[in-house]
């Protein structure tokens, strides 16, 4: 696997676009470049990410994430979500649109929580609550604030309430 990190390196180094489908995302962060950005991968292994790299912020709902140049899906048929994305960013909505019809792809597709159940991790958590535990370490000492926290994990309040 090392020819494939470098050659994925070399690729990233370019400042070229990369994508990752699925568990593919592995391979880009076992290639180092997936340090401090958001990425997804397959819900059931999305936690096994950060053995390979802590630094990683794993979007566990996302069907595509894209961090800068670095996109990576959630699911294998998450790709043509990705592929729709690229196809508007290229050649615009409308002919996104066109396309979706014609592969009979819906629109608004939803993350991947609605099939992930129950996870084969325990202690498999989101990445809001992640953030949340984050925050609240580092600021131990400090006066609670609850809109604070909220702000830190990305979520209303509402929904720590």
């Amino acid at each position: 696997m090392r020819d494939e990190h470098q050659i994925i390196r070399r690729h990233w180094q370019t400042g070229k676009a990369l994508a990752a489908i699925c568990v593919g995302s592995f391979i880009v962060a076992a290639s180092g470049i997936a340090s401090d950005r958001q990425i997804a991968t397959g819900w059931p292994v999305a936690p096994l990410l950060h053995m390979i790299d802590p630094s990683i912020d794993i979007e566990y709902d996302a069907l595509v994430v894209s961090d800068g140049a670095l996109s990576t899906t959630g699911a294998l048929t998450a790709t043509y979500e990705l592929a729709l994305r690229i196809v508007a960013s290229s050649l615009g909505e409308e002919i996104a649109t066109r396309l979706r019809r014609l592969l009979l792809l819906e629109p608004n597709r939803a993350g991947q929580a609605a099939f992930a159940r129950m996870s084969p991790h325990p202690g498999a958590e989101p990445t809001s609550v992640h953030k949340a535990k984050a925050y609240l370490r580092a600021n131990i000492s400090a006066p609670f604030s609850l809109v604070a926290l909220s702000a830190a994990a990305g979520t209303s309040v509402r929904s720590l309430q």
